[in-house]
């Protein structure tokens, strides 16, 4: 009972905690330098969503927002895709279920997880940056920027999928003089490969989202359109391109629905 009160007293402190630096920070943002009190950013934001309702469709505009989604979405799909290839035989190796020695396995593991978290630990623009100075404004930077860290998101889930399936079937299969390999590969696999393809088309709205903010390197695409429209203060153009990437992430969120259903009919 004890133990319990101290808990709970130690709980209350560190709510009180929470909660003053919450109303401290609070009361900075509003009250010191005159951070959000701007009448002429109220104005600039009623604009902003006045704007809606003059959407610019122009033939002209259209087009060029066509290009700039076929463009991001190249650019998502050749970054998921070289992704996919190289997370494949990582995640397969990382997940501890295909190298039957235990001592070259656990080695095998902790050095793939360790690369796996140092690639996805950092944010996709980061990477971006570092390959603009490196092989200059290229297009190649989009696709390799969201293919380093996707390549430590999609191995480690491949990892876990492979390791949670349910391990009877996996059992049958050795009991039955199926081999560790063949195991993995008739059973493991199998198993997850629904869950691994849904998480795969989530990666890919992901993708087309973090293709989009390229534009704040200079990468074209939808994103990109968006930033000038934006900096010239066209709002009318601004929607209709956020309403072009909300139509394509749609489109790709129904198309992993209907794959999904398939798989799993």
């Amino acid at each position: 009972m004890k133990n319990v009160n101290h808990f709970f007293e130690h709980k209350k402190i560190l709510t009180l905690i929470l909660v003053s630096a919450f109303l401290w920070s609070s009361i900075r943002i509003f009250y010191t330098d005159q951070t959000l009190i701007s009448y002429d950013g109220i104005s600039t934001l009623f604009n902003f969503l006045w704007s809606v309702f003059y959407l610019d469709v122009t033939p002209e505009f259209l087009v060029i927002c066509l290009k700039a989604v076929v463009q991001t979405i190249l650019y998502a799909f050749g970054g998921l895709s070289l992704a996919i290839i190289i997370a494949i035989p990582i995640g397969i190796l990382s997940s501890g279920t295909c190298i039957y020695n235990k001592y070259v396995n656990n080695t095998v593991v902790t050095t793939l997880r360790f690369v796996l978290a140092c690639t996805r630990s950092i944010h996709e623009l980061i990477w971006a940056l570092l390959l603009v100075s490196i092989i200059g404004l290229s297009p190649m930077v989009a696709v390799l920027a969201l293919t380093i860290p996707y390549v430590g998101i999609l191995g480690r889930i491949f990892a876990e999928q492979l390791r949670d399936v349910p391990q009877q079937p996996i059992r049958l299969l050795l009991s039955n003089g199926a081999s560790y390999t063949k195991a993995v590969m008739y059973g493991r696999i199998p198993l997850a490969m629904p869950n691994i393809i849904s998480y795969i088309f989530y990666r890919l709205e992901c993708g087309i989202r973090s293709a989009a903010i390229m534009s704040f390197i200079g990468i074209q695409g939808i994103g990109y359109q968006i930033h000038l429209s934006l900096l010239d203060l066209r709002f009318g153009q601004v929607w209709t391109g956020l309403i072009c990437l909300t139509i394509l992430v749609v489109v790709v969120d129904a198309w992993s629905s209907i794959v999904r259903k398939a798989l799993t009919s």
